[in-house]
């Protein structure tokens, strides 16, 4: 996997932990261990993508190129 679908699949954990308005310590933890599974996502290029609404999973969806990655994305999400 490389830098490009790390962050596509921790880009999506975000969206998806944000997409209820809610911040708790639970999810943050959760996010927290994307980031430490996937090895080069970088936190603050996620979260500023994220933050400043510059993507959405369908647009983090099309680094992922195999329905292995997809599946892991809907898992980890």
């Amino acid at each position: 996997m490389d830098n490009q679908q790390s962050e596509a699949l921790a880009a999506i954990c975000v969206l998806a932990a944000f997409a209820d308005g809610e911040k708790s310590a639970e999810e943050r933890a959760h996010i927290k261990g994307v980031f430490e599974s996937l090895d080069g996502a970088s936190h603050a290029a996620v979260y500023q993508r994220v933050l400043l609404k510059k993507t959405s999973p369908a647009l983090e969806a099309e680094a992922l190129d195999s329905a292995e990655l997809r599946q892991l994305a809907y898992e980890m999400a």
